[in-house]
């Protein structure tokens, strides 16, 4: 957990509230608080309360179905995608999850699809005709 790239924290996890047992230290990123103070804390005293509930809900359902769970979560202008799995325990309910900052990546993809509309449009829109061929010469597209 130490030298991981990833955000990953394991927690206690009940129906109203989960509490942390181990973060990495690369936390601090997110949340602002180190990841050794983070330890006995719960969703609520970490995140805004919006964020804590859904992340208490799925979590819930991780444990509640044994169903790992894949998320794409928004914060503070941030885009996480999020992996969260239950680890069986003999008296305690926990899960683990590990997340990575996909915020750049989306930004390409959405200046990606930005990109193509504009394409699209000039290729529909020009006044003379134009038309895309693969590489054995046969038309693939053609505008109006």
């Amino acid at each position: 957990m130490r030298h991981s790239p990833a955000y990953i924290i394991i927690k206690e996890v009940t129906e109203s509230q989960n509490r942390v047992l181990q973060v990495s230290e690369n936390f601090t990123e997110i949340t602002g608080i180190s990841g050794s103070e983070m330890i006995g804390m719960n969703m609520a005293d970490l995140f805004p309360a919006d964020f804590a509930a859904k992340v208490i809900a799925d979590d819930w359902q991780v444990v509640s179905t044994g169903t790992p769970m894949q998320v794409e979560q928004h914060m503070d202008g941030r885009t996480y995608t999020s992996i969260k799995f239950s680890i069986p325990h003999k008296d305690k309910t926990l899960l683990a999850a590990y997340s990575h900052d996909i915020t750049e990546r989306k930004q390409m993809e959405e200046a990606l699809r930005e990109s193509e509309h504009r394409y699209r449009i000039i290729f529909e829109k020009s006044p003379l005709a134009v038309a895309s061929f693969n590489t054995e010469g046969t038309v693939q597209d053609f505008n109006d």
